[in-house]
This record gives structure tokens, sequence and C-alpha cells, in this order.
């Protein structure tokens, strides 16, 4: 599937008692080199490589392209479901020169482990029937998890302060140097309790963008006021995943550090920006799934927002609120889904979409109990007091399952 992005938001919900509705997104594709591989990389569909969302499923037909960044010395287990047991389908591994890497033949249900030996780079995988003529088998999965070197047990965060933030009330409207770093430890404190329980340990560094340094280069990103904005829409896709539109969140990530930084931890840390808030009403936080730490660009940092804009007020957010909504968002930036997908949303859904972690159990309500217009918090949905519940309340909990994921995720990140 498609790289996935995801939302924070608080929409159709009871705003004075803080909660706020959590979702999620996705689009784009991977990256390529030259030559054989950059026509196909290009627009090969991309594993996300956390094992909780398919890479494809379908009709087979003649062949599919994946693709997915492999690191030099890590390894990957592709696993394979079909309709059919005992269907053979080959893959074929190429490099980004077309160099060809590996080939292997997996009966249905199964799959193999792919180590990867040359540079780091990403690879295109052919996914086709053994036998030619058999073109009608159909995927029900096809997932990519991948084990590497780096360190799992921590990472950075490179924390922006954006612009202004009068009427905020909490630090004094962040308007000192001072000011912005008693805030900013102030949410890292909480999220670094809240990670606490999966082992991985958080650094962070804060920095401050003026509104004038960011209207230089990118004038859309600053509204009344000299308030940081945002954009972010969004809907459900065809994997009953909601995906959101993240043109405004890759703008802002034009502003992190490169991966030539000389400072190791800025040129690979997650680089998280506090906006003022999102122009869409109910948006709160952003990220992609998974993230890219290395470098800046597309992919490469999440935002939060101070300010939650609703029916269109401007309702600021404790340190606390916006504490957990980062530790969600770095949640989806490595590489968790929600516990619970409404389809084809919490409003009147039909189906409830489990996010494939064995440990995190599936919200079996579809009725709005409590007649707040959504199905979530407070009509007793299992798994409300995660983390990674849609909408946010008083959460503290990731799974040991989850904690895998994101561990899994940070080995194949250089950083």
């Amino acid at each position: 599937m498609a790289r996935i992005r995801r939302t924070l938001v608080a929409g159709a919900v009871v705003v004075a008692s803080g909660w706020a509705i959590m979702a999620c997104g996705g689009g784009g594709s991977g990256g390529g080199g030259g030559g054989f591989g950059s026509l196909f990389i290009g627009s090969a569909v991309r594993a996300d490589l956390s094992g909780q969302q398919s890479v494809i499923t379908g009709d087979l037909g003649a062949a599919k392209t994946i693709t997915f960044p492999a690191i030099k010395g890590a390894t990957y287990s592709i696993q394979l479901q079909t309709s059919k047991s005992g269907e053979d389908v080959v893959f074929d591994v190429y490099g980004e020169s077309g160099a060809h890497l590996r080939s292997k033949t997996v009966t249905s249900h199964g799959g193999f482990l792919y180590r990867h030996e040359t540079k780091t780079q990403h690879v295109l995988v052919v996914v086709r029937p053994w036998n030619p003529f058999d073109t009608g088998i159909r995927v029900q999965s096809l997932t990519v998890t991948g084990v590497g070197p780096y360190a799992q047990d921590r990472f950075h965060v490179n924390f922006f302060v954006v612009g202004k933030f009068a009427g905020y009330g909490a630090h004094g409207d962040l308007v000192t140097q001072a000011q912005q770093g008693a805030f900013t430890d102030a949410v890292m404190a909480r999220v670094r309790q809240l990670f606490q329980q999966t082992g991985i340990q958080i650094s962070y560094e804060g920095f401050h963008y003026t509104a004038d340094q960011i209207r230089a280069v990118d004038p859309g990103l600053i509204g009344p006021d000299d308030q940081a904005i945002c954009s972010a829409g969004e809907w459900v896709g065809g994997t009953g995943v909601q995906q959101v539109a993240v043109d405004g969140l890759d703008r802002y990530a034009a502003f992190g550090f490169p991966a030539s930084a000389p400072t190791v931890n800025r040129a690979n840390g997650i680089d998280v920006f506090l906006v003022h808030h999102f122009t869409n009403d109910g948006t709160v936080g952003l990220s992609p799934r998974p993230g890219l730490m290395s470098g800046n660009g597309p992919d490469t940092a999440l935002a939060v927002g101070a300010f939650l804009q609703h029916q269109g007020a401007l309702i600021p957010r404790t340190p606390d609120q916006v504490a957990l909504v980062l530790a969600h968002e770095l949640g989806h930036f490595l590489g968790l889904v929600h516990t619970t997908t409404f389809d084809p949303s919490p409003v009147n859904p039909s189906r409830a979409i489990d996010d494939g972690i064995a440990d995190t159990p599936l919200c079996t309500v579809l009725t709005d109990n409590n007649g707040d217009g959504v199905v979530g918090l407070g009509d007793g949905c299992e798994d409300e007091g995660n983390i990674m519940f849609y909408q946010a309340g008083a959460q503290t909990i990731f799974s040991p399952g989850q904690t895998s994921v994101m561990r899994a995720l940070l080995s194949i990140q250089e950083h």
C-alpha cells in the first residue's frame, strides 16, 4: 500500500471535555534511483515495513511491483496469503540500478526472509505467478517487516516552535526563548513518561522559527497575527485506512535539518513543528506513517497544534494535551496505525477495522451509546485507553506489540 499519513483531530465531540478525535491518513509512493529501477520504483506501491497493512490486495494478474527502502545488513520478512492455499508466487528483487538481487518462490500461505547485503537503497520487488498462465491468483495480504542494525531503544526529536501564539496563555504565550523552552520541556517530559513503558528513550532539542523567517520562504504557511498554520483534509481509502492531504506538513518539513547537518542527532532526528493551528476544523496533529528520520523534505516531519479550531473558534490546548497528541503522532511516525479504524467514519460506522497487532483490542462497538455524535470514548470501546486510539482522552498505554513495531521501525532508520 502507499505510504500512510496520520492525523489527530477533534471533531464532533464535546470540546470542553478535552476530547479530540484522532484520525489517520495516507498517500504517496516510493522514490527511486536511475536506470531500470527508476522506471518502476517511482510507480511501485511502497510497503510500510510495519507488517500491519497489506502492500497489495486483490487480483495479482501477470505481476505487481512493490518497493521499500532496504538497509544494508537488515533482514526483511515478506509474508504472502492468497485466497487459495497452495498457490505458487515468485518474488524477484532488484536494486535501483536494475541489478537482480534475489528470487524466491513462495507457496501460499507462506513467506521468506530477504537479507539485504548491498548498499542501502530502495529495492523493487516484482511479484508474479510461478505459472504465467495462472493470472487468477487473488492476494489477501502481502506484508513486509524489517529488522536492521540501528538502535531500537532511542530516538531524537528536533522540536520547532513556529510563529506567534498570542492568546495561548500557558508559558506566557511562548514569546521569549525561555518561555518556549519551558513549554517544550513540559511537553517532552510528559511524552517521555508515556514512552517509558516501551523502554525507548527520547532526547530532544528546541528551536524557533519566527513568522518572518517562514514567510520569507513560504508565505502560505503564515496566517493572521503571524500565526503558523497548516492544512489537512481527510477521507477513507479503499483499504479502510483514513487518509489525509499532507501538502502543508511536507512544506514545513523543508524547514527541518538536512541529512548533511554536522550534528548527527539533528540530521537524523524526527522534526516536530508546533504550529498555531490547523486550518481545517478539528485537526490538532498530523504525521507520516511511517516517517523518514534522515534529512528533511517529504515524510520527514510531523506537526502538532497549540490551538484547536472548532466551529470558527480557536481553543488553546494545554501542554499535557499537546504531549498526548505528540506521543500519538510519534507512534504513527514509528509505524503504528490506530487500534481501531471505523469505516466509513466514526459517525454511523458500518464496520470496525483492526490494527493487525494481536495485543491491542478491536473496538466491537458500532453504536453511539453516549449520544455525542460519534462512536468512540464513552461508548464501551475496549481499546480507548491506548495512546493509538483514534480519540484523545486520558490514554496512557502502548502495548508490547506496538512497542515491537516501533522498535523494528527504529532498527531500519539511521539515527
